[in-house]
């Protein structure tokens, strides 16, 4: 049961949206911290609130970063038409065992089977 092309299509269509999307936020965030940057304070309770709006926008950065990265690893699996097939699996047993795709549609990034996900 290998996904079909038109499959591969949608989820390549799909993460290459995603990472586009992620680049956007990335970049206004980073945008924000740069008018963050411009407007310090010399008084200290404006600059604690400042230092916190910081480190809540590299976070921000930080897990949005992550996310572009597992997109961009599953846009590779896409070509390499191994979208959908249980990493652990292959590994393991040398086989191609499918991720349901009612799971995939519940978590696109997904890499492991229902068995391997539990462990």
């Amino acid at each position: 049961m290998t996904l079909k092309k038109i499959d591969l299509n949608y989820w390549e269509e799909y993460f290459l949206e995603q990472i586009a999307i992620t680049d956007e936020m990335i970049k206004g965030f980073r945008d924000s911290l740069s008018s963050q940057n411009e407007h310090q304070t010399a008084d200290l309770g404006d600059f604690a609130s400042l230092n916190q709006e910081q480190n809540d926008t590299y976070a921000q950065i930080s897990r949005k970063s992550l996310y572009r990265k597992q997109c961009h690893n599953a846009l590779i699996r896409v070509k390499n038409k191994k979208f959908g097939i249980c990493m652990k699996c292959s590994e393991i047993a040398g086989k191609n065992v499918y991720i349901p795709i009612d799971l995939l549609k519940l978590n696109p990034l997904r890499t492991s089977c229902m068995d391997h996900q539990k462990k």
